[in-house]
């Protein structure tokens, strides 16, 4: 007997369209290799076209599975507590909460096990996020806060990852782009079908 394969929900289908929407743009859109760099620079930051163009990409492609898991954290946490959600205090507690609740990753990944026991598994895009951060916090570069005490941990992640790291600059192939792509659409997947499961539980 065949299994039915699992629907998912609009907004994840959205999210997913999103990606390949991204990811096709920036297709379109790809510098050459052989351009000419900015004649400006920042210092110690790259100005290689192609550079900001991989690194703007995959900085939307991971924030999208990120909203994605943020946002429907909350609205299946939402839908589990609509009983309580009375009294002004409890609505109070409750915005703070959730607001701390998708800052980061990891706290993602304790409220999904503590709301609605749900394992977030997002393994596979890590090296992507530290990338993301890199770049949405550094330019390019690994922060201070990224190296910390221990700087070869984070190069050593990345680059078993596939993401290269030439000094503190990180430096992102169209590869590392359709790697970065599956692995938030696969993300997707997983958590659209673990809270309908969770949901449909109930």
């Amino acid at each position: 007997m065949s299994t039915l394969e699992p629907v998912l929900s609009e907004r994840a289908e959205a999210a997913c369209r999103l990606i390949s929407q991204t990811l096709a743009l920036h297709q379109a859109n790809n510098v050459n290799d052989d351009q000419e760099e900015p004649q400006r620079r920042l210092p110690g930051r790259s100005n290689d076209l192609e550079q900001i163009q991989l690194q703007t990409t995959l900085l939307r492609l991971v924030s999208i599975a990120e909203w994605f898991c943020g946002d429907t954290l909350i609205k299946h946490a939402e839908e589990s507590m609509s009983d309580s959600r009375e009294s002004r205090t409890f609505e109070s507690i409750w915005r703070e909460a959730s607001a701390s609740a998708t800052m980061t990753w990891e706290l993602q990944a304790k409220y999904y096990k503590e709301w609605l026991e749900i394992t977030l598994n997002w393994t596979a895009i890590k090296h992507y996020v530290d990338a993301r951060n890199a770049i949405a916090h550094g330019l390019g570069e690994l922060t201070r806060k990224q190296l910390g005490k221990n700087p070869s941990s984070i190069k050593t992640r990345l680059n078993n990852g596939g993401v290269a790291v030439s000094g503190n600059s990180v430096r992102l192939t169209k590869t590392n782009l359709h790697d970065a792509a599956t692995a938030c659409k696969e993300l997707i997947r997983n958590v659209d079908i673990l809270t309908q499961d969770h949901q449909s539980s109930r």
